[in-house]
């Protein structure tokens, strides 16, 4: 009887001391601001991730191209997707960060930049983008191919090394 006392103090004890410990999320900003040259719609859009889940932003734009936005995550970092150009472009922020983006409608593949105000977040950001632009197309097709095609596993497997390769 002692022994199952015991053991009924300790898990009780155990699950007071767990409701003790408290997980603080800190709550951080960011900026995204920019210019969209021959601009002719009156907002563009992005998605943040969350724990839980993804939440659409609407990102209005002046009559003069211009937008400014700031964006609220929890954690140091939050991933976003860009819904331009018929695509997701995905980027990070970090906390603190102001993201300036720049675009022409009428030509964005040669003119999309982002930068960041501190330089080795824009060179962090540009890598990725590099990294974006390079495979985006061929992940794409390989997604399609895996999931249409009735190949088995080891030339699924096949398929995904030679894309990495």
């Amino acid at each position: 009887m002692r022994y199952y006392l015991s053991l009924i103090g300790i898990f009780i004890s155990t699950c007071l001391f767990a409701q003790n410990n408290t997980f603080e999320i800190k709550r951080c900003s960011a900026v995204i601001k920019g210019n969209i040259k021959n601009n002719t719609d009156q907002f563009w859009e992005f998605a943040q991730t969350g724990y839980f889940n993804n939440a659409g932003v609407s990102v209005p734009i002046d009559k003069n191209g211009n937008f400014n936005k700031t964006i609220w995550f929890d954690g140091d970092m939050q991933d976003l997707y860009l819904y331009l150009n018929n695509d997701a472009i995905t980027i990070d922020v970090q906390k603190n960060d102001t993201i300036t983006i720049n675009w022409d409608a009428k030509n964005f593949d040669n003119s999309f930049q982002v930068t960041n105000s501190q330089k080795i977040r824009t060179n962090e950001t540009n890598n990725m983008l590099s990294l974006y632009k390079l495979y985006r197309k061929p992940f794409l097709e390989l997604a399609r191919s895996l999931y249409a095609d009735k190949l088995t596993a080891p030339a699924k497997y096949a398929k995904i090394n030679d894309l990495y390769n």
